[in-house]
């Protein structure tokens, strides 16, 4: 008769650590993407969005542009994704995007082209305005 012994304490502790592990990752990975943000976060998203694009072209000494892409309603640099809720609208230079577009690009001088970029659910609007001359990001609130 084979006798089987039972697993000792220090086995389960590192199968639960593992376990754990797994579930905290995919916690993190998912909150990424959750969609019911408002217009003040997403502004908050894009202005970092687009201070990372300015740095990477002043350190790379060329230009880089933030996208957008209208059908599957994402705002992407680089490895950075902004995913748009159904609800929200989004106006770049007061006007709602119907097909894809550059909607932030940053010179290696760290001048910026000209865009004013909203988010609007409902009656709550905020927005990034880019200074065409610094490329400074500056957030605001409609009300």
């Amino acid at each position: 008769m084979i006798y089987r012994h039972p697993y000792t304490l220090l086995e389960m502790i590192v199968v639960t650590a593992v376990i754990m592990l797994v579930v905290g990752v995919a916690t993190v990975n998912f909150s990424k993407l959750r969609l019911d943000k408002s217009p003040d976060e997403l502004t908050e998203e894009l202005r970092r969005m687009g201070a990372l694009c300015r740095r990477y072209a002043i350190a790379q000494g060329k230009p880089q542009e933030v996208f957008y892409y209208h059908e599957k309603r994402i705002i992407k640099f680089d490895k950075e994704s902004i995913y748009l809720p159904e609800e929200t609208k989004l106006l770049v230079n007061g006007v709602e995007p119907e097909d894809d577009l550059m909607c932030m690009k940053f010179f290696p001088d760290g001048n910026a082209a000209v865009a004013a970029i909203e988010f609007a659910a409902g009656e709550d609007v905020a927005g990034v305005r880019i200074s065409p001359l610094t490329g400074v990001l500056s957030s605001y609130e409609k009300e």
